[in-house]
């Protein structure tokens, strides 16, 4: 929020510099120049902030207050919601190991980064001011000015008058406490200390320096033009001259102050016409494209209440509550853990006991309830303990009963107290979420950091498979992963994604995913499961299509994803595995599988990650292929030999050559052009034999392969059936073999204006 309010600032302020410097920077109209400046300065900071109110109305049934139940008497009694506090010293924290990329979002690390360099900017703000106090206090004062030697002429900051008067004639000393007096009399340095306070708020915005320049600029402009009216312009002209130096104090009014050369042609300048003013009127319609394009849209959501005959009473009585709402200042997972020491299996130990709140001294606040457990007493009492402190409350924004009077439907949102912003509700099935709270599902109301959107989730599932459903974007939908043990599915309104480390991988929780994506229209499948001998899953093959056949293959070696730290202590390693995501986007219909993250990537290539074990020599690394696009990495003995050897013109040629065992093997090489260069590939095959050769698709035999040049082929790609991606290569390209090695081969376009048809044949 905070960032992109500043961007919104920089815009509009680099707008408004742009039109007085295309336009206004030209004119004598001095003052109304720097009112501009100004005026543009704080309509910059304000625009964000005006509010663009678009109202909704929406039907809903009355909120009962469920505080009021009949007695038996059928008397009102106000029964005061029961919370119980849970001790703070019997709570600890629960030892888990978070992904850190998880703990500290992008958007948080910009945050630090900003206020970093606000308080940079500040600091030298306050170094210039402290300068400015120490030539005031070494000065030697008297009734008009403080005399030091630190400036070239004469400045001014506020009220203060700095001269150096050893290098200056009484008449000269004249002219310049005028000029500096003037300064002080029009506030110069006031415009001064808020543009300095501009560039630390906008410290990244180079705008803020032009626009300081053009203040300065319009300061001498001002005063220079009250100047001549004064004294005679020839001779304060040559006094800007003679005393012309750069300034040395940013804070300062400096009587020579640059641009020299602009300020006597100002002083010299006719006056401009007064019909230009009406060009000033300009800040009305920038004013409103600002508003228009920055303002808050607020979106107002107006409940209406539907009529009595269409209202369904909701009986308190009727609603099972299963438990009182609990207080924790410290994560409920860490008081679970306590209370159940020695319970197995997440979601059956927490039931439908759970209806905790937690409110984290940080400011973060989770509200996790079973939804058996769920009630709008309890709404009420949360509300009560965030909504004057941290000034958030939970919203009813509609209700309905079942024939029984149990609650059938309910939408729940967040609403921020501070500007009135209400989060888009999210509906409940509580038909469905009761069934779900009967195997330890719960209801996530999560208020984060400013950095973060509230969010409100449902989250079920087993100890293989936990997922967490919302009908938010994956934007506000955040999860938190635990390193080596999460496999989590997580569904949006825009996206499916399921996150899983390797030692939670199998099969029958594939199986499960797969249903979900299979709903969204995506076909999300696993083969070639190839088990250790202690039974644990060692390789699998995933593939997920979207329903426009365009698909994303990955080859899975799970040892690969395993490792332990290595930081070079004597410390003990530990397991740090990268984690695999297998990604779905709802509305663009894109697919990915990808493997690690950021943080994995980056502890692998410092070298801090340790292979959790070593792979037979025959087994290749992962193999990823998406759409057309795929990398073989084939290494051979005396592969660069035989290129050196070889004619860099020639396409194709058959070599013997000797293995590591001492056997005699042909070994076919191809070229394509590289740029200005050639690269090679290679295929090592039986004495004698041939692979089945493809050209654009269509079969061709090796005696023609022999005859093509190096420049006439785009694309050689050399398939084998042990490599990972055999299978998906055939699908692809609609080839029917079994175990027969593939070499695929496109040619490059011809240029037929260039290229004479006589050699194209004659190449054939």
């Amino acid at each position: 929020m905070l960032l992109i309010y500043l961007l919104k600032v920089s815009i509009s302020l680099a707008v408004f510099y742009m039109v007085y410097y295309g336009m206004l920077r030209r004119f004598t109209f001095h003052r109304l120049n720097r009112f501009y400046l100004l005026l543009g300065l704080g309509l910059s900071f304000s625009i964000p902030w005006v509010p663009l109110e678009h109202k909704r109305v929406v039907e809903v049934m009355p909120i009962e207050p469920s505080s009021y139940v009949l007695d038996e008497t059928g008397r009102d009694e106000i029964v005061k919601p029961e919370v119980i506090m849970e001790p703070v010293d019997q709570l600890s924290e629960v030892p888990y190991t978070q992904d850190i990329l998880n703990l500290i979002s992008w958007q948080e690390w910009l945050v630090a980064l900003y206020f970093l360099g606000m308080i940079c900017m500040l600091g030298l703000l306050g170094k210039r001011l402290f300068h400015i106090m120490i030539m005031y206090t070494k000065g030697s004062r008297n009734d008009e000015w403080v005399e030091v030697t630190s400036i070239p002429a004469g400045a001014s900051f506020f009220g203060l008058v700095f001269l150096n008067s050893s290098v200056l004639t009484p008449t000269e000393i004249q002219y310049i406490l005028m000029h500096e007096r003037t300064h002080t009399r029009l506030l110069h340095s006031l415009d001064i200390l808020v543009v300095e306070i501009t560039k630390a708020i906008l410290w990244f915005n180079p705008v803020t320096l032009l626009y300081k320049k053009a203040l300065l600029e319009t300061h001498e402009y001002e005063v220079d033009k009250y100047m001549v009216g004064q004294w005679e312009a020839k001779s304060y002209a040559h006094l800007i001259l003679k005393l012309a130096s750069p300034s040395s104090l940013p804070l300062l009014n400096s009587f020579g102050k640059h641009p020299v050369s602009k300020r006597i042609y100002f002083i010299f300048q006719k006056p401009t016409t007064a019909i230009k003013k009406a060009l000033y009127a300009v800040l009305l319609p920038l004013g409103v494209i600002g508003v228009l394009s920055f303002g808050i849209r607020k979106k107002v959501t107006v409940y209406k209440e539907v009529t009595a005959s269409q209202k369904l009473e909701v009986s308190p009585k009727k609603v099972e509550q299963k438990s009182s709402l609990r207080v924790h200042d410290k994560h409920v997972w860490a008081y679970y853990d306590q209370k159940h020491k020695h319970t197995k299996g997440r979601w059956e130990r927490y039931d439908v006991s759970l209806n905790d709140l937690c409110v984290l001294p940080s400011g973060m606040i989770y509200y996790l309830v079973n939804p058996h457990s769920f009630n709008l007493k309890d709404i009420e009492a949360v509300n009560q303990r965030i909504s004057k402190r941290w000034r958030y409350e939970i919203v009813v924004t509609q209700q309905s009963a079942d024939e029984e009077g149990k609650l059938a439907k309910v939408g729940l949102a967040v609403k921020n107290l501070r500007n009135q912003q209400v989060s888009t509700p999210e509906v409940i099935d509580m038909e469905e979420a009761r069934a779900i709270g009967s195997l330890g599902g719960y209801i996530d109301i999560g208020i984060m950091l400013p950095t973060k959107q509230p969010y409100i989730k449902l989250c079920y599932g087993d100890k293989d498979l936990e997922i967490s459903r919302t009908s938010a974007s994956s934007k506000v939908h955040q999860i938190n992963t635990f390193v080596n043990i999460s496999s989590i599915l997580k569904i949006n309104n825009d996206e499916l994604l399921y996150t899983v480390y390797p030692d939670k991988i199998k099969k029958v929780t594939f199986d499960k995913v797969a249903e979900y994506f299979e709903k969204e229209g995506f076909k999300l499948s696993f083969s070639n499961e190839i088990y250790k001998s202690d039974g644990q899953l060692a390789a699998i093959d995933i593939e997920l299509e979207n329903n426009q056949q365009s698909g994303f293959y990955y080859a899975l070696i799970l040892d690969s994803l395993r490792h332990f730290t290595d930081f070079g202590s004597a410390e003990k390693p530990e397991r740090f595995d990268e984690p695999i995501t297998i990604r779905a986007n709802k509305i663009t219909r894109q697919v990915s599988i990808e493997v690690g993250t950021y943080w994995t990537k980056a502890l692998k290539k410092k070298g801090h990650l340790k292979a959790f074990g070593t792979q037979k020599k025959s087994e290749k690394p992962p193999l990823s292929i998406q759409g057309e696009k795929a990398v073989w990495q084939n290494t051979y003995e005396n592969f660069n030999e035989i290129l050196k050897k070889s004619n860099k013109g020639l396409f194709f040629e058959r070599v013997k050559v000797k293995t590591k065992t001492a056997e005699i093997k042909d070994m076919l090489v191809f070229r394509t052009p590289k740029g200005e260069n050639y690269q090679a590939i290679g295929m090592e095959i039986e004495v004698g034999t041939s692979p089945r050769y493809y050209l654009d698709g269509q079969i061709i035999e090796e005696t023609r392969i022999k005859l093509l040049k190096a420049n006439q082929v785009k694309t050689v790609i050399c398939v084998e059936p042990q490599d990972d991606g055999y299978k998906m290569f055939l699908k692809k390209h609609g080839i029917k073999t079994q175990r027969e090695r593939i070499v695929w081969m496109e040619r490059a376009k011809f240029d037929f204006q260039t290229l004479p048809m006589s050699n194209l044949l004659s190449s054939w």
